[in-house]
């Protein structure tokens, strides 16, 4: 995990465009889509890397 502080998916995602589907702002740093798709990340990675403990 690169980091487990709240503000990780808005800082990372300044530095990114905008998701395909996200027409209505420049940068997805405060956007919901964005937070639950780092989400969904962070948690394949942890189920990930349980499975090969």
């Amino acid at each position: 995990m690169a980091s487990g502080d709240s503000l990780a998916w808005s800082f990372a995602a300044r530095w990114q465009p905008p998701l395909p589907e996200c027409h209505s702002h420049r940068r997805c740093n405060n956007c919901v889509k964005f937070a639950l798709n780092w989400r969904r990340k962070v948690l394949d990675t942890i189920e990930t890397s349980e499975d090969k403990s």
